[in-house]
């Protein structure tokens, strides 16, 4: 469940600041926006008119399969797309822009019989690495 003043919601394929893939709910525009980050330049790729209020609580669920995303607003599928590449290979995790927003919870579930975990820890450590 995610709520916001501004834009809240989830990064996908992401590999560095400046290289990954975004689906949010914008209370500003009252729209699910789909878009992607690269080499450091958001562009906007779709929007979803849902009446998204400041402060409402929504289920954001995406489903990345291979190339293809799946995005669902309270159980309600809202939007499909199919990208050129693998959106599967890169990390993912939570994303606010422009105002306070609140996370519930986040779920990640994978069919890979040899999955690539993370921990928090894991990505600041590389992160000063750098």
């Amino acid at each position: 469940n995610v709520s916001t003043v501004g834009a809240a919601g989830m990064v996908f394929d992401y590999y560095d600041s400046k290289d990954y893939k975004f689906a949010w709910l914008d209370a500003t525009t009252g729209a699910l926006v789909l878009g992607h980050v690269r080499h450091g330049v958001r562009t906007i790729d779709a929007t979803v008119a849902l009446g998204i209020k400041a402060r409402s609580l929504h289920l954001l669920g995406l489903t990345l399969q291979g190339n293809v995303l799946s995005v669902l607003v309270d159980g309600r599928l809202v939007l499909t797309r199919t990208y050129n590449a693998l959106i599967t290979d890169g990390a993912s995790g939570l994303i606010a822009v422009g105002g306070a927003s609140k996370f519930d919870s986040m779920s990640v579930a994978t069919n890979d019989a040899d999955p690539v975990l993370a921990t928090a820890d894991d990505y600041w450590s590389h992160q000063l690495l750098r």
